[in-house]
């Protein structure tokens, strides 16, 4: 068929409504995960407000500690699933594995802390709700710093809610996290390395986000995990990226 200015308009205004589609869909995704973002620390402020600023102190430092623990031992639960369940569910063990860690270690440290600090400090009540408020919000910031970085190894694909995993920046979403991990990898929980690994981590410890770079290695598992999904062969793996 010979083209005509006609079938150029319709092959252009199909081309338009396609990307205007794509677009709307990605705004209503991320005005989905903006509503969840402050959802959660209104949620935060509200525990802060019943609990009152010294409970949601404790909160935040056991909040902080799961965080970390989580952010070093997730990778090796999830091999440790993979190992005992089988590498067909691998895409979604790291996340599993991540929130699981931390579940156990917010567990943990909450029993620990209500047993050590049984007295609640009491404050003047307007200091108390302001520093309920301000520690609610700081409690929410870091789950969702956390909630941010989890969805690098989440089963969702290198975009989800419409938002790029790592930015043509090369900034990764759950930079924020990324950023107190490195300090803290290089300060007070650092852990020297050999001199031969030292050329891997670019210094004499074991830095976040390590060797191999945490946000390039789920970078790659995520892509080939849409290219698996969009080529018919579901979850499960197939020809998966090493951790």
């Amino acid at each position: 068929m010979a083209r005509t200015p006609v079938n150029d308009y319709v092959v252009a205004l199909i081309a338009t409504r396609a990307l205007q589609k794509r677009r709307l869909n990605s705004e209503v995704s991320n005005m989905i995960l903006t509503i969840i973002l402050i959802a959660i620390s209104g949620a935060f402020i509200g525990f802060a407000l019943r609990d009152s600023a010294w409970g949601a102190f404790i909160r935040f430092w056991n909040m902080l500690f799961s965080g970390v623990l989580a952010t070093n031992f997730f990778e090796p639960a999830a091999r440790f699933l993979e190992n005992n369940i089988g590498s067909g569910l691998t895409y979604f063990y790291d996340f599993i594995a991540f929130w699981g860690v931390f579940v156990v270690a917010m567990v943990i440290l909450h029993s620990l802390t209500a047993v050590l600090s049984r007295v609640n400090v009491k404050f003047n009540v307007y200091v108390d709700r302001t520093f309920a408020v301000l520690l609610g919000l700081s409690c929410g910031g870091i789950f969702n710093t956390l909630l941010l970085f989890s969805l690098h190894f989440a089963p969702l694909g290198p975009s989800p809610f419409g938002m790029s995993l790592v930015s043509d920046a090369g900034n990764p979403l759950g930079l924020r996290w990324a950023l107190w991990a490195n300090w803290m990898s290089t300060g007070a929980l650092s852990r020297s390395v050999s001199a031969e690994e030292a050329a891997n981590y670019g210094a004499n410890v074991a830095s976040f986000p390590g060797k191999n770079n945490i946000f390039q290695v789920y970078q790659k598992r995520q892509e080939a995990l849409k290219s698996q999904v969009e080529g018919g062969s579901g979850f499960k793996a197939s020809g998966a990226e090493t951790r």
